[in-house]
């Protein structure tokens, strides 16, 4: 993107503007309310669910997961200025490079609460897994070409993704 061109999303990404990024038209969804202060550790992980925040012991597979899957470029959890640190080569290359393939994203269930790890299928083609989840909120590591409005299944449950205001996905080129 040309130096001070505005960000195309609906987003309006802040400066310096992000990569043409593209939302599931209607996919925002609003942040769920805080807990109060009698909040137990329960109302907590429905409100890091609803939010669409990982936990890097529940979501993110060690050694595995990409910082940039898990949303930490968006949630200011990636340095682009500071020198060197331990995955710095790999994160840069797949951000620059657009090779960014899966996300971290939350999703409404429908049905019984699939165990972390269930395949995630979509017309029968595996799109990703589950990740975590609890009261109809979860979140799952799926394939970008998932979130293309397809019905997704997962076990026995139907999952719906709910893309959050802060997420940005990478722009699909035009074939």
């Amino acid at each position: 993107m040309p130096a001070g061109a505005a960000c195309p999303c609906p987003r309006a990404c802040p400066p310096p503007p992000t990569p043409a990024c593209r939302r599931p038209a209607g996919a925002s969804s609003p942040p769920p309310p805080l807990p109060g202060a009698d909040a137990t550790p329960e109302d907590w992980d429905r409100h890091r669910l609803g939010l669409g925040l990982p936990d890097g012991s529940r979501d993110m597979a060690a050694e595995q997961t990409v910082l940039l899957e898990a949303g930490f470029d968006e949630l200011q959890g990636i340095s682009w200025s500071k020198g060197c640190y331990m995955g710095q080569e790999l994160t840069a290359r797949t951000k620059y490079r657009g090779l960014l393939k899966r996300r971290l994203v939350p999703v409404a269930v429908a049905g019984p609460l699939p165990p972390r790890g269930t395949p995630v299928l979509a017309e029968g083609a595996e799109m990703g897994e589950m990740r975590s989840g609890r009261d109809g909120l979860g979140l799952a590591l799926l394939r970008l070409e998932a979130l293309d409005g397809r019905a997704l299944h997962c076990g026995g449950a139907v999952l719906t993704p709910r893309i959050p205001g802060w997420m940005v996905l990478p722009a699909r080129n035009a074939a």
